[in-house]
């Protein structure tokens, strides 16, 4: 319940862990030279919710976070530059714990969500990115330099709001087995996906299940599996309506699902 006003930054924050940030608003007024809303830097655990920040360069900058960082609820918009800038957060030791960026409203600001890391595998690794709405952010809704891996990209809203906005999804090099599933892409002037040599096949490829979108672009090495469910129902009068049964999926080229009736080792 703070009012940050007419500040060059908001809050800053190093080394803090346990961090609560709520219900407050940073609001950098008329001043002609700012920078950040908030800074969060090397810390864990921490929680930013139900906050508004507005009209700075960078909303939210997010450096070092390993793991269990918390953000939701926030609305971040007219940011000129990022809306939340991710700099070597989310480390690989820690798939239990991820950072989440979750039912968020990330709107008018250049990038919504800039990742960058330089640091191979060790970083930029396990988000979560839930239930947000991306509307008119210039260039892209989230923009990836490199090495966004083993993200889950779920049930979003990714809105170009009628070309004001470039690319809904861009990614660099390494986007290693990212999925995306039930999201939106709409209204966007280039892309709404955009990979750019992902060097992503086999174990790495990308995921997509039941997103909607109208138009991609892919370059390099990038592979994307694109899965649908099969609801496969019996109907059995006695009390074991899943005796007997057996599944094999395949087309001309290649076996996808087998049970053991089918020399597979699948389960039912």
């Amino acid at each position: 319940n703070v009012h940050f006003c007419e500040t060059f930054n908001g809050l800053m924050t190093y080394q803090s862990s346990n961090l609560n940030v709520k219900n407050s608003i940073f609001d950098r007024g008329t001043l002609s030279s700012f920078y950040y809303g908030m800074s969060i830097c090397n810390g864990n655990n921490i929680r930013i919710e139900n906050n508004e920040i507005k009209k700075y360069s960078i909303g939210v900058k997010i450096e070092y976070v390993y793991q269990g960082l918390e953000f939701y609820n926030n609305h971040l918009h007219n940011n000129t530059n990022f809306g939340i800038y991710s700099i070597h957060s989310g480390y690989y030791n820690y798939p239990g714990n991820p950072n989440k960026i979750i039912n968020n409203r990330i709107i008018d600001n250049y990038y919504g969500l800039y990742s960058y890391t330089n640091s191979g595998v060790y970083y930029g690794r396990f988000l979560q990115f839930e239930d947000n709405l991306v509307k008119s952010n210039s260039y892209a809704g989230i923009y990836c330099s490199s090495n966004c891996q083993d993200w889950t990209v779920e049930n979003n809203t990714f809105d170009g709001d009628s070309s004001d906005t470039d690319y809904g999804w861009y990614g660099g090099s390494n986007i290693h087995r990212t999925k995306f599933g039930n999201n939106t892409f709409t209204g966007h002037e280039d892309y709404d996906f955009r990979f750019q040599s992902c060097s992503c096949t086999g174990t790495n490829a990308i995921k997509f299940f039941y997103n909607t979108y109208s138009t991609i672009s892919v370059s390099g090495s990038t592979q994307i599996d694109i899965y649908n469910e099969l609801n496969v129902k019996t109907v059995e009068e006695d009390s074991d309506p899943f005796s007997n049964v057996d599944i094999e999926i395949k087309d001309s080229s290649k076996t996808y699902y087998e049970t053991a009736h089918w020399g597979g080792s699948d389960a039912l």
